[in-house]
Order: structure tokens, then sequence, then C-alpha cells
């Protein structure tokens, strides 16, 4: 029997492409439903294999048709398909960060918003994303943590100079490529900005809500079009802790509840929930301080954040994330290719 990746449909074993949408069969024993592996999307990428996949995006590692260059490929679900007119605004982010990328931000190759199945092709990362590291090993040291999160505060505080804020940052979309230094690379930039509603708060209630709550930052879910690096290091508060403990400390059963969570309770501290880890003694307090309620009580920058950070480790900020610089070269030849 064979199946249709796209529509599901399936066939009779000697049928080679689906009647459909065109898209070439696979053994139905061996693929699993909506996986589109080893089949070619667009003329763009070759996919290779589903490396993620939940309610909103299927990630896949691929080779672009055109050179067989490594890429990493977004495909929006079905249910979670980004309006073609955010394509501007994605334009807009591309050109703010300018080119070439520094090494630690994915370069994006092309877009098409139009596509049936919508999708971002990306350069491929040089190490395995957070979700699969935290799958293989449940936490790491917190040593190896904070120097995690002080290398993604680094790259991050790079773009909001250029004016752009990840707005999707979760373990997903940060790969580590040397977990002793902390050495990171970030992607997903285009992927929230193509799905930004203006108030997920007012989304979740209403079930519209096509995000990832359980890192949102109070002041983003009321309105996540205007935010600052304060929002980002309330984020990443809540991924040191579940780098950690080896989970995020506020998930609710819905959108709605986690949101209503991260407005409403705080994180129970670290060191009275793991109390034999030997967490360093202010780790508490640098944490307490980054996911304040209010931004204005939280520390007021990325660098700061990085410094206290580094103290636990006896290390200089420097040290313990370097500054980021752009590449020599890009690392697609080609500006990237957008439809429509």
């Amino acid at each position: 029997m064979k199946v249709c990746p796209i529509c599901n449909s399936r066939f009779q074993k000697n049928s080679v492409f689906c009647p459909h949408d065109g898209t070439r069969l696979v053994d139905s024993t061996t693929q699993a439903p909506g996986d589109l592996s080893k089949t070619t999307l667009n003329e763009i990428a070759a996919l290779t294999q589903r490396e993620f996949t939940d309610r909103i995006i299927d990630r896949y590692t691929a080779r672009l048709v055109t050179n067989a260059q490594k890429a990493r490929v977004t495909i929006f679900q079905s249910e979670h398909k980004p309006s073609p007119h955010r394509l501007d605004r994605l334009h807009e982010v591309i050109t703010q960060l300018g080119t070439p990328l520094p090494n630690a931000i994915l370069a994006v190759h092309s877009i098409d918003l139009e596509f049936e199945r919508p999708y971002i092709v990306e350069s491929a990362p040089a190490g395995k994303s957070l979700t699969q590291i935290l799958g293989e090993q449940k936490k790491i040291d917190w040593k190896s943590a904070l120097r995690v999160i002080c290398n993604v505060g680094r790259v991050i505080d790079w773009a909001a100079s250029q004016k752009v804020y990840h707005r999707a940052l979760t373990p997903d979309q940060i790969y580590v490529y040397d977990l002793k230094t902390g050495h990171v690379q970030i992607g997903g930039w285009l992927q929230a900005e193509a799905l930004l509603v203006d108030s997920p708060l007012n989304a979740s209630e209403c079930n519209e809500f096509a995000g990832y709550t359980a890192y949102l930052a109070p002041e983003t879910a009321a309105n996540s079009a205007h935010i600052d690096t304060r929002a980002l290091l309330y984020t990443l508060s809540i991924l040191c802790f579940e780098l950690i403990s080896g989970k995020p400390p506020l998930v609710g059963a819905t959108d709605a509840e986690t949101i209503a969570k991260h407005l409403h309770e705080r994180p129970t501290a670290l060191t009275s929930i793991m109390p034999d880890a030997g967490l360093p003694e202010n780790l508490d307090d640098i944490l307490q301080m980054m996911w304040a309620k209010s931004p204005n009580k939280r520390f007021q920058s990325i660098p700061a954040t990085i410094a206290a950070l580094s103290s636990l480790l006896d290390a200089s900020p420097l040290s313990s994330a370097p500054e980021i610089e752009r590449a020599q070269s890009p690392v697609f030849s080609a500006p990237t290719r957008t439809a429509p």
C-alpha cells in the first residue's frame, strides 16, 4: 500500500504519484502519516528526515535541490497556515538583520506562505537542539545551563541591536554545538513573526493562538507587538529553569491556563525542588529578578544579566559569552527567495 504524505490518501502498491496533488507516494509501512521525509518540497529542498513535530509545525533536515547544501526546513501545519500578508513583515525582519549574519543566527534561504504547506528554509545548524539534548539527557548540569543561557542572551541582544526580537524562543529553536562552552545557534526568527497576533492572551481565550505559551513573558502575552529585551530575559529565566530541572515551571492544560500562570504565579525556587543538586546560593536570586512580573523589576539589559550569571561561574562576561560578530561571507550565495 502507498500513501500520499500531503493528503494521506492511500493507493495500490504499483501507484507512483498522488492524483490529487502530484506528490510522489511513499510506502505506508515505513512512512508516518503526514511525514514528508524523502520527498522534495516545491523543487527547493529534498527533505531528509522529520526531526520535530507539534501542532504548529513540522521540522525537517534537508538538502537544497540546486547544490545539495544542508538546510533546516520548517513547514506549517495545515491548521496553522500564516497569512500571506505577513510576507512584508518577514522581508522587514530579514532586512533589519542584514547580511552576512553572525554564525550564531541561522540564515533564511527561502520562504513561501502561499504554498499548500507554507514553509521557511534556513541554513542547517551545527549541533543538536536543546529539545533533542533534553530528550536524551533529561536535564543538564547547572554550569553548562548557565553558559548556554549567557550565549543565547548574547545572540538575542545582538539581534535586538538590529531592532529584531525573537518572539518564539523555545528549546527547539536553540542549537548547541559545544555544550562545554555553551556556544549556540538560533533559528526560527521568522516563524513567530509569520503567526504573530497582537494579544496571545485574548487569542488563547478564544482557542485561536498558535504559539508557545510556556515561555511568554506576561507583557508579551498581553501585547506581543511591543516588547523589548526585558521580555526576552523572562523567557531566558524559564529556559534556564527547564535546562536545570528538566521541565518548564509554569505550564497549564491549555494555552489560556499557561498564560494565566505566567501572569499570576511565580516558579518555585530551584534550590527548593533540587536541594541536593549543588546549585549556587545566588542562582535563585538571579532567576527571581529575571522572571519578575514587572519588566521594571528585572535586570534592565541582557549584558547585566550575563554579568550576574557569569559571577556564579567565576568567569568574566566575555569568557562566558563572547561578543557576536557578523560572518565574513553569507551562508547562501543568492538572496532569500520568497513567494509569492
